[in-house]
């Protein structure tokens, strides 16, 4: 791997991280407003929402690295 790809994913982490921190404290009844102020689908809301209630005991960058992988 070369260091401009770790680079490049390191970029993308951060900003799953802080999204996921977004999206964690928000109920499901905004799903539709906080994709819109994210500027992502209302699925990848859900889905960082359901990763969220499913492993409570991850944190931020945990369940970020999740969605990287995905």
């Amino acid at each position: 791997m070369t260091l401009q790809m770790r680079d490049r994913e390191n970029v993308e982490l951060g900003e799953m991280k802080k999204q996921v921190f977004l999206i964690r404290k928000i109920t499901r009844d905004k799903v539709a407003a906080t994709s819109d102020f994210l500027g992502v689908s209302e699925s990848f809301v859900i889905k960082v929402m359901d990763l969220i209630e499913e492993n409570p005991d991850l944190d931020d960058e945990e369940i970020a690295e999740m969605l990287v992988d995905f």
